[in-house]
């Protein structure tokens, strides 16, 4: 049963319930963008002028390195990505080095091979956790990258050719190594005109539910 959006502008983001059918249809249909997450739809807010302007920072890094040439192609965060047949989300910048997702009509991407998203308040928590687990749990994720707004701090998960996960920081002057596309951004040029202080050097890292390393052939899933 497709759940109606309620007028409420507070109760229009609560999460609404469908199938995986009904969400489609209504998330094409409509003029915001909503994630799915087994059966439960997410409307999405907006992003402040940082976040747009860090994922904008990065996705100009990766088009202009790719290039035409390059298999690979990057997206905003206007496109639709399934990570698994009950979960679609919508990445700050998603690449994919598949073709069959580079159709014109395409409107959902299926081979993600490298993921941003730019933390926020209101989504760190889902990024750095269950987001987290699904990425890892698809075959086609190299790469999970988490672009910080209280600091000058990008993290990089890679996974390994042997199955595990590495974690790795960069802060301001280094140059982030995203091994998947053989392609090197550097840190300033995503903060740059942003006042956003550097990483303090006492400043503790907090990683709630983000394991570093380890195998992760027994990840599992349940979306």
């Amino acid at each position: 049963m497709v759940a109606n959006p309620k007028q409420d502008p507070q109760q229009d983001r609560m999460p609404m319930y469908m199938t995986v059918e009904e969400y489609l249809g209504y998330d094409r249909a409509s003029d915001e963008k909503h994630e799915y997450y087994d059966g439960e739809v997410v409307a999405l807010a907006g992003g402040k002028i940082a976040h747009n302007s860090l994922a904008g920072a990065m996705y100009f890094q990766l088009r202009e390195q790719l290039g035409h040439r390059s298999p690979c192609r990057v997206y905003n965060s206007d496109t639709r990505v399934q990570i698994t047949k009950k979960c679609y989300v919508y990445p700050d910048v998603v690449v994919s080095c598949d073709i069959s997702d580079h159709q014109d009509d395409n409107d959902i991407l299926c081979s993600p091979r490298l993921v941003v998203e730019v933390l926020s308040p209101s989504t760190e928590k889902k990024d750095r956790g269950k987001k987290l687990d699904l990425y890892r749990a698809h075959p086609c994720v190299h790469e999970y990258v988490l672009v910080n707004t209280r600091f000058q701090l990008v993290e990089v998960y890679r996974r390994m050719e042997n199955g595990s996960w590495t974690h790795h920081t960069y802060g301001e002057g280094s140059v982030i190594e995203l091994a998947s596309l053989d392609l090197y951004v550097p840190v300033d040029a995503l903060y740059e005109g942003l006042r956003i202080p550097p990483m303090p050097d006492d400043e503790g890292l907090v990683l709630p539910d983000a394991p570093v390393d380890g195998r992760q052939e027994g990840v599992q899933s349940d979306y």
